[in-house]
């Protein structure tokens, strides 16, 4: 049932605008619907909710239609033109699923900091994302983000990771990187990351060239990799997580702990430095 859609609209505005008068109501700041109209959105708005889940919205959103006080904005389903001035200043976290629409750049807020969009894949403009952000997942996103760089990123879910990507983690300290494709070519070397977690979900394991792995690593997870020769792996390394059943210690500095990573989190190298 999509917002606009229902021939209950009427009936629902009207059941919202009651609940958020009553007095017992006005200190809820959650809000969650399945199929509620933007009217009655709007109407919740009035009472100052943060935090806003809709399952469907099937009409575009338009200025002052959500509260101008939420901080976390979730749509199970929402594919429309996106505009500027339309989300809420203060909001932090957003989440559009179902979302493929190009954005120009101060349509999402410089507070956000989570930002979900699972479904885009069409390129993105320059400067189009905040750079406040430290949660990006784009996991079908096979463009670029070499116009940008997002030093505050730390978690990073993306279907290809090439060159043209890794621009955009450039400054950054301590990141984890999600992805289905990766490019043997990518040179993090002379970046200062210094933990550094990367999960490849592909049948087949790439082998890892010496460029890839930052100078200055100090711990160090590897999911889905090949570590075939010495050298790869820096000496500056302390702890390093793989998924390699029978990883050759040859290949890893004397000086470095290693942990082998089942996928289920026992062993977290981010939490021993």
């Amino acid at each position: 049932m999509g917002i606009g859609k229902s021939k209950q609209t009427g009936q629902i505005d009207r059941l919202v605008n009651s609940i958020w008068r009553n007095s017992y109501f006005r200190g809820l700041n959650n809000l969650y619907s399945k199929s509620i109209s933007i009217n009655a959105a709007r109407a919740a708005g009035a009472q100052g909710p943060t935090f806003l889940i809709l399952d469907q919205v099937d009409q575009q959103l338009d200025k002052d239609t959500l509260p101008s006080t939420l901080t976390n904005l979730s749509i199970n389903k929402y594919n429309q033109p996106l505009l500027p001035n339309v989300l809420p200043k203060g909001l932090k976290t957003l989440t559009l699923m179902g979302f493929n629409q190009v954005f120009s750049a101060g349509v999402l807020p410089s507070s956000m900091t989570d930002l979900s969009l699972p479904n885009i894949n069409r390129q993105l403009k320059p400067y189009s994302l905040p750079d406040s952000l430290t949660h990006l997942d784009i996991k079908q996103y096979t463009g670029s983000l070499s116009f940008q760089v997002l030093n505050e990123l730390s978690t990073l879910e993306i279907k290809h990771l090439y060159p043209c990507v890794t621009a955009a983690i450039w400054g950054t300290n301590s990141i984890t990187i999600t992805c289905n494709k990766f490019s043997p070519w990518i040179n993090l070397q002379q970046t200062p990351i210094q933990h550094l977690k990367i999960h490849l979900n592909s049948p087949d394991r790439v082998t890892l060239k010496t460029e890839f792995i930052p100078k200055d690593i100090r711990s160090l997870r590897l999911c889905g990799f090949k570590i075939e020769s010495p050298g790869l792996i820096p000496k500056s390394c302390l702890y390093l997580e793989t998924d390699i059943i029978d990883l050759n210690t040859e290949f890893i500095p004397s000086t470095t702990i290693h942990t082998f990573y089942d996928d289920k989190g026992k062993d977290d190298v981010s939490n021993k430095i």
